[in-house]
């Protein structure tokens, strides 16, 4: 039975690792180097605001078991 949690658990977390990747590669391929840094940097940009805006006014935690520290008005900056 933990065998076969394993599998399940690698079949899931293959292409939750792989996929990124190869949308990175496309950003890179398409876009060159400045394209692939200016991604990096705006979603840096958006963690940045995600956490200074879920501080200042966050209250509400959607996820508290996955991530306790990320509010509602957090996920609603880092979108923004």
């Amino acid at each position: 039975h933990e065998d076969r949690m394993r599998l399940l658990l690698a079949l899931w977390i293959g292409p939750l690792l792989t996929l990124p990747l190869v949308w990175l590669w496309h950003v890179w391929h398409d876009w060159g180097t400045s394209g692939l840094v200016a991604l990096i940097v705006l979603a840096k940009v958006g963690d940045i605001a995600g956490y200074y805006v879920g501080s200042a006014i966050g209250k509400r935690r959607p996820f508290p078991k996955i991530s306790p520290g990320k509010t509602v008005a957090g996920c609603w900056g880092s979108f923004v």
